[in-house]
Protein backbone atom coordinates (compact mmCIF):
# COMPACT_ATOMS: atom_id res chain seq x y z
CA UNK A 1 0.00 0.00 0.00
CA UNK A 2 1.43 3.43 -1.00
CA UNK A 3 2.00 6.42 1.30
CA UNK A 4 -1.03 8.18 -0.15
CA UNK A 5 -3.25 5.13 0.33
CA UNK A 6 -2.10 4.79 3.95
CA UNK A 7 -2.83 8.48 4.50
CA UNK A 8 -6.35 8.23 3.06
CA UNK A 9 -6.98 5.18 5.24
CA UNK A 10 -5.97 6.95 8.47
CA UNK A 11 -8.10 10.01 7.62
CA UNK A 12 -11.09 7.75 7.07
CA UNK A 13 -10.41 5.93 10.34
CA UNK A 14 -10.05 9.11 12.43
CA UNK A 15 -12.13 11.75 10.61
CA UNK A 16 -12.30 14.17 13.57
CA UNK A 17 -8.62 14.20 14.55
CA UNK A 18 -6.17 16.96 13.64
CA UNK A 19 -3.67 16.24 10.92
CA UNK A 20 -0.81 16.75 13.34
CA UNK A 21 -2.10 13.93 15.55
CA UNK A 22 -2.90 11.81 12.51
CA UNK A 23 0.69 12.27 11.37
CA UNK A 24 1.96 10.89 14.68
CA UNK A 25 -0.37 7.87 14.48
CA UNK A 26 0.50 7.20 10.84
CA UNK A 27 4.24 7.36 11.52
CA UNK A 28 3.93 5.07 14.55
CA UNK A 29 2.08 2.48 12.46
CA UNK A 30 4.38 2.80 9.42
CA UNK A 31 7.85 3.82 10.65
CA UNK A 32 9.55 2.47 7.53
CA UNK A 33 7.21 4.10 5.04
CA UNK A 34 7.29 7.55 6.70
CA UNK A 35 10.62 8.95 7.98
CA UNK A 36 8.93 10.98 10.73
CA UNK A 37 5.56 12.32 11.90
CA UNK A 38 5.96 15.51 9.83
CA UNK A 39 6.48 13.45 6.66
CA UNK A 40 3.27 11.56 7.45
CA UNK A 41 1.43 14.84 8.22
CA UNK A 42 2.53 16.36 4.91
CA UNK A 43 1.19 13.32 3.03
CA UNK A 44 -2.13 13.60 4.87
CA UNK A 45 -2.34 17.32 4.00
CA UNK A 46 -1.60 16.50 0.38
CA UNK A 47 -4.26 13.80 -0.06
CA UNK A 48 -6.89 15.92 1.72
CA UNK A 49 -6.14 19.03 -0.33
CA UNK A 50 -5.12 21.00 2.77
CA UNK A 51 -1.48 21.59 1.83
CA UNK A 52 -2.16 25.31 1.19
CA UNK A 53 -4.76 25.88 3.90
CA UNK A 54 -5.05 25.97 7.65
CA UNK A 55 -6.04 22.36 8.30
CA UNK A 56 -6.48 22.83 12.05
CA UNK A 57 -9.08 25.58 11.55
CA UNK A 58 -10.81 23.58 8.83
CA UNK A 59 -10.87 20.49 11.04
CA UNK A 60 -12.43 22.47 13.92
CA UNK A 61 -15.13 23.94 11.72
CA UNK A 62 -15.98 20.55 10.24
CA UNK A 63 -16.76 18.95 13.63
CA UNK A 64 -18.82 20.63 16.37
CA UNK A 65 -19.52 17.61 18.59
CA UNK A 66 -18.72 17.30 22.31
CA UNK A 67 -15.84 14.82 21.94
CA UNK A 68 -12.27 15.67 20.96
CA UNK A 69 -10.91 12.13 21.23
CA UNK A 70 -10.49 10.01 18.04
CA UNK A 71 -12.93 7.25 17.20
CA UNK A 72 -12.29 3.92 18.96
CA UNK A 73 -10.68 1.08 17.06
CA UNK A 74 -13.68 -1.10 16.21
CA UNK A 75 -13.18 -4.42 14.41
CA UNK A 76 -15.37 -5.11 11.40
CA UNK A 77 -17.07 -8.42 12.20
CA UNK A 78 -19.82 -8.17 9.60
CA UNK A 79 -20.50 -11.58 8.02
CA UNK A 80 -19.40 -12.60 4.56
CA UNK A 81 -22.68 -13.23 2.70
CA UNK A 82 -22.72 -16.00 0.11
CA UNK A 83 -24.64 -15.12 -3.04
CA UNK A 84 -24.90 -18.65 -4.42
CA UNK A 85 -27.65 -21.14 -3.66
CA UNK A 86 -25.88 -24.51 -4.09
CA UNK A 87 -22.87 -24.43 -1.80
CA UNK A 88 -20.25 -27.11 -1.21
CA UNK A 89 -18.24 -27.09 2.03
CA UNK A 90 -14.99 -28.95 2.64
CA UNK A 91 -12.70 -28.45 5.62
CA UNK A 92 -9.91 -29.88 7.75
CA UNK A 93 -7.87 -31.20 4.84
CA UNK A 94 -4.57 -30.41 6.60
CA UNK A 95 -2.38 -30.48 3.50
CA UNK A 96 0.03 -32.30 3.18
CA UNK A 97 -1.57 -34.77 5.64
CA UNK A 98 -4.73 -35.18 3.55
CA UNK A 99 -6.65 -38.32 2.66
CA UNK A 100 -6.23 -38.22 -1.13
CA UNK A 101 -9.03 -40.68 -1.92
CA UNK A 102 -11.58 -39.01 0.36
CA UNK A 103 -10.70 -35.57 -0.98
CA UNK A 104 -11.15 -36.78 -4.55
CA UNK A 105 -14.51 -38.37 -3.69
CA UNK A 106 -15.75 -35.12 -2.16
CA UNK A 107 -14.65 -33.00 -5.12
CA UNK A 108 -16.16 -35.39 -7.66
CA UNK A 109 -19.48 -35.46 -5.81
CA UNK A 110 -19.68 -31.68 -5.46
CA UNK A 111 -18.85 -31.31 -9.14
CA UNK A 112 -21.60 -33.84 -9.95
CA UNK A 113 -24.06 -31.80 -7.86
CA UNK A 114 -23.18 -28.68 -9.93
CA UNK A 115 -22.43 -26.40 -6.98
CA UNK A 116 -22.15 -22.67 -7.68
CA UNK A 117 -20.05 -21.87 -4.59
CA UNK A 118 -17.29 -23.77 -2.78
CA UNK A 119 -16.27 -22.88 0.79
CA UNK A 120 -12.88 -24.08 1.99
CA UNK A 121 -13.86 -23.91 5.64
CA UNK A 122 -10.54 -23.73 7.44
CA UNK A 123 -7.52 -25.91 8.20
CA UNK A 124 -6.89 -26.53 4.51
CA UNK A 125 -3.16 -26.53 5.25
CA UNK A 126 -1.58 -27.78 8.46
CA UNK A 127 1.15 -25.13 9.04
CA UNK A 128 2.98 -27.88 10.91
CA UNK A 129 6.27 -26.06 11.46
CA UNK A 130 4.49 -22.89 12.65
CA UNK A 131 2.71 -24.73 15.48
CA UNK A 132 3.55 -24.42 19.18
CA UNK A 133 4.05 -28.17 19.52
CA UNK A 134 7.29 -30.12 19.29
CA UNK A 135 8.05 -30.67 15.62
CA UNK A 136 9.75 -33.40 13.60
CA UNK A 137 12.36 -31.59 11.44
CA UNK A 138 11.91 -34.24 8.75
CA UNK A 139 8.27 -33.23 8.17
CA UNK A 140 7.37 -31.07 5.18
CA UNK A 141 8.30 -27.40 5.68
CA UNK A 142 5.98 -24.42 5.34
CA UNK A 143 7.09 -23.40 1.82
CA UNK A 144 6.35 -26.97 0.73
CA UNK A 145 2.89 -26.82 2.32
CA UNK A 146 2.03 -23.54 0.61
CA UNK A 147 3.32 -24.83 -2.73
CA UNK A 148 1.05 -27.86 -2.39
CA UNK A 149 -1.83 -25.58 -1.45
CA UNK A 150 -1.26 -23.49 -4.59
CA UNK A 151 -1.40 -26.60 -6.78
CA UNK A 152 -4.54 -27.73 -4.95
CA UNK A 153 -6.22 -24.35 -5.50
CA UNK A 154 -5.25 -24.54 -9.16
CA UNK A 155 -6.83 -28.01 -9.38
CA UNK A 156 -10.02 -26.66 -7.81
CA UNK A 157 -10.25 -23.79 -10.27
CA UNK A 158 -9.87 -26.24 -13.14
CA UNK A 159 -12.54 -28.54 -11.67
CA UNK A 160 -14.89 -25.65 -10.87
CA UNK A 161 -14.15 -22.96 -13.50
CA UNK A 162 -17.39 -21.02 -12.93
CA UNK A 163 -17.71 -21.60 -9.18
CA UNK A 164 -17.07 -18.91 -6.56
CA UNK A 165 -14.36 -20.19 -4.20
CA UNK A 166 -14.19 -18.80 -0.65
CA UNK A 167 -11.30 -19.65 1.70
CA UNK A 168 -12.03 -19.13 5.41
CA UNK A 169 -8.88 -19.27 7.49
CA UNK A 170 -9.02 -21.71 10.41
CA UNK A 171 -6.92 -22.18 13.53
CA UNK A 172 -4.16 -24.00 11.62
CA UNK A 173 -3.82 -21.14 9.13
CA UNK A 174 -3.72 -18.71 12.06
CA UNK A 175 -0.62 -20.50 13.31
CA UNK A 176 1.40 -18.64 10.68
CA UNK A 177 0.67 -15.10 11.85
CA UNK A 178 0.98 -16.13 15.51
CA UNK A 179 4.43 -17.47 14.64
CA UNK A 180 5.40 -14.11 13.11
CA UNK A 181 4.19 -12.28 16.22
CA UNK A 182 6.13 -14.56 18.58
CA UNK A 183 9.31 -15.24 16.62
CA UNK A 184 9.72 -12.26 14.27
CA UNK A 185 7.67 -9.31 15.61
CA UNK A 186 9.79 -6.85 13.58
CA UNK A 187 8.09 -8.22 10.45
CA UNK A 188 4.58 -7.68 11.84
CA UNK A 189 2.68 -5.09 9.84
CA UNK A 190 4.10 -5.98 6.42
CA UNK A 191 1.10 -7.00 4.34
CA UNK A 192 3.18 -9.53 2.41
CA UNK A 193 3.51 -11.52 5.66
CA UNK A 194 -0.25 -11.90 6.07
CA UNK A 195 -0.99 -15.49 5.08
CA UNK A 196 -3.63 -14.71 2.46
CA UNK A 197 -1.27 -12.29 0.70
CA UNK A 198 1.62 -14.73 0.94
CA UNK A 199 -0.55 -17.42 -0.69
CA UNK A 200 -1.49 -14.99 -3.48
CA UNK A 201 2.18 -14.11 -4.07
CA UNK A 202 3.26 -17.75 -4.19
CA UNK A 203 0.32 -18.69 -6.42
CA UNK A 204 1.28 -15.97 -8.91
CA UNK A 205 4.90 -17.10 -8.83
CA UNK A 206 4.13 -20.79 -9.27
CA UNK A 207 1.11 -20.65 -11.56
CA UNK A 208 1.89 -17.52 -13.51
CA UNK A 209 -1.54 -15.97 -12.96
CA UNK A 210 -3.45 -14.21 -10.15
CA UNK A 211 -5.44 -16.23 -7.62
CA UNK A 212 -9.13 -15.40 -8.00
CA UNK A 213 -10.69 -16.47 -4.70
CA UNK A 214 -12.04 -14.62 -1.65
CA UNK A 215 -10.36 -14.96 1.74
CA UNK A 216 -12.34 -14.64 4.98
CA UNK A 217 -10.12 -13.81 7.97
CA UNK A 218 -10.35 -12.86 11.62
CA UNK A 219 -12.91 -15.49 12.64
CA UNK A 220 -15.61 -13.73 10.56
CA UNK A 221 -18.81 -15.70 10.04
CA UNK A 222 -19.97 -16.73 6.58
CA UNK A 223 -23.73 -16.67 5.97
CA UNK A 224 -25.67 -18.90 3.58
CA UNK A 225 -29.14 -17.46 3.97
CA UNK A 226 -30.18 -18.09 7.58
CA UNK A 227 -27.31 -20.53 8.17
CA UNK A 228 -24.07 -19.34 9.80
CA UNK A 229 -20.87 -21.04 8.68
CA UNK A 230 -17.99 -21.16 11.16
CA UNK A 231 -14.79 -23.15 11.19
CA UNK A 232 -15.23 -24.03 14.87
CA UNK A 233 -12.25 -22.32 16.52
CA UNK A 234 -14.34 -19.17 16.97
CA UNK A 235 -15.50 -20.66 20.28
CA UNK A 236 -12.99 -21.31 23.05
CA UNK A 237 -12.11 -24.84 24.01
CA UNK A 238 -14.27 -26.40 26.71
CA UNK A 239 -17.48 -25.13 25.12
CA UNK A 240 -18.48 -28.37 23.44
CA UNK A 241 -20.97 -30.93 24.62
CA UNK A 242 -19.78 -34.48 25.26
CA UNK A 243 -22.76 -35.63 23.15
CA UNK A 244 -21.50 -34.32 19.80
CA UNK A 245 -19.82 -31.22 18.31
CA UNK A 246 -23.05 -30.00 16.65
CA UNK A 247 -24.80 -29.66 20.00
CA UNK A 248 -21.78 -27.76 21.32
CA UNK A 249 -22.01 -25.31 18.41
CA UNK A 250 -25.73 -24.86 19.07
CA UNK A 251 -25.27 -24.22 22.80
CA UNK A 252 -22.75 -21.47 22.09
CA UNK A 253 -24.57 -19.85 19.16
CA UNK A 254 -28.30 -20.45 19.77
CA UNK A 255 -28.70 -20.23 16.00
CA UNK A 256 -28.57 -22.42 12.93
CA UNK A 257 -24.88 -23.06 12.37
CA UNK A 258 -22.52 -25.43 10.56
CA UNK A 259 -18.83 -25.89 11.24
CA UNK A 260 -15.81 -28.15 11.06
CA UNK A 261 -12.70 -28.27 13.26
CA UNK A 262 -13.82 -31.30 15.32
CA UNK A 263 -13.41 -33.79 12.42
CA UNK A 264 -16.78 -35.41 13.16
CA UNK A 265 -20.10 -35.55 11.32
CA UNK A 266 -22.97 -34.75 13.67
CA UNK A 267 -26.35 -33.01 13.80
CA UNK A 268 -28.48 -31.37 16.48
CA UNK A 269 -31.93 -29.77 16.03
CA UNK A 270 -34.00 -27.96 18.65
CA UNK A 271 -37.16 -25.76 18.63
CA UNK A 272 -37.50 -22.44 20.41
CA UNK A 273 -40.46 -21.48 22.60
CA UNK A 274 -42.48 -20.56 19.50
CA UNK A 275 -41.79 -23.86 17.81
CA UNK A 276 -39.28 -22.45 15.31
CA UNK A 277 -36.72 -25.13 14.54
CA UNK A 278 -32.99 -24.43 14.67
CA UNK A 279 -30.26 -26.82 13.56
CA UNK A 280 -26.54 -27.27 14.04
CA UNK A 281 -24.18 -29.47 12.06
CA UNK A 282 -20.53 -30.45 12.28
CA UNK A 283 -18.64 -31.63 9.20
CA UNK A 284 -16.22 -34.54 8.93
CA UNK A 285 -12.61 -34.04 7.90
CA UNK A 286 -10.63 -34.97 4.78
CA UNK A 287 -7.29 -35.64 6.48
CA UNK A 288 -5.44 -38.61 7.93
CA UNK A 289 -7.72 -40.17 10.54
CA UNK A 290 -4.84 -41.58 12.58
CA UNK A 291 -2.11 -38.94 12.97
CA UNK A 292 0.78 -39.79 15.25
CA UNK A 293 -0.22 -37.16 17.81
CA UNK A 294 -3.74 -38.65 18.18
CA UNK A 295 -4.07 -42.09 16.56
CA UNK A 296 -7.12 -43.03 18.65
CA UNK A 297 -10.05 -40.65 18.16
CA UNK A 298 -13.69 -40.36 17.05
CA UNK A 299 -12.97 -38.67 13.72
CA UNK A 300 -14.60 -39.51 10.40
CA UNK A 301 -14.21 -38.43 6.80
CA UNK A 302 -16.87 -36.19 5.31
CA UNK A 303 -18.02 -33.00 3.57
CA UNK A 304 -21.24 -31.05 3.20
CA UNK A 305 -23.54 -29.30 0.74
CA UNK A 306 -26.05 -26.54 1.56
CA UNK A 307 -29.00 -25.63 -0.63
CA UNK A 308 -30.34 -22.11 -0.08
CA UNK A 309 -33.93 -21.26 -1.03
CA UNK A 310 -35.44 -17.93 -2.09
CA UNK A 311 -36.78 -17.17 1.40
CA UNK A 312 -33.24 -17.62 2.84
CA UNK A 313 -34.17 -20.99 4.38
CA UNK A 314 -31.80 -23.86 3.67
CA UNK A 315 -31.25 -27.59 3.55
CA UNK A 316 -28.07 -29.27 4.75
CA UNK A 317 -26.80 -32.47 3.17
CA UNK A 318 -24.06 -33.59 5.54
CA UNK A 319 -22.16 -36.50 3.99
CA UNK A 320 -19.89 -39.14 5.49
CA UNK A 321 -17.29 -41.08 3.51
CA UNK A 322 -16.94 -44.67 4.74
CA UNK A 323 -14.97 -47.40 3.03
CA UNK A 324 -14.26 -45.24 0.00
CA UNK A 325 -17.95 -44.48 -0.58
CA UNK A 326 -20.40 -41.73 0.32
CA UNK A 327 -22.61 -43.03 3.14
Amino acid sequence: MSKAEKARQIVKEFPHTSKKELGKILHQRNPILFKDAEDARYTIRTVTGAAKGNDRVTQTKAYKGPLSIPRGEINDFSPYVVKGSNVGIICDIHLPYHDFDALEIAIKELKKQKIDTLILNGDIIDCYHASDYEKDPNKRNLPGEIAMLCHFLSDLQKSFPKVKIIYKLGNHEERFERYILKKAPALWGFECFELDNLIKIEYLRLMGKPLDIDFVKGKRIIRIGKLAVIHGHEFREGSFSPVNPARGYFIRSFASVIGGDKHRTSEHTEPDINGKLFGAWSIGCLCDLHPLYMPLNKWNLGFSRVIKYEDESFEVKNQKIIGGKIA
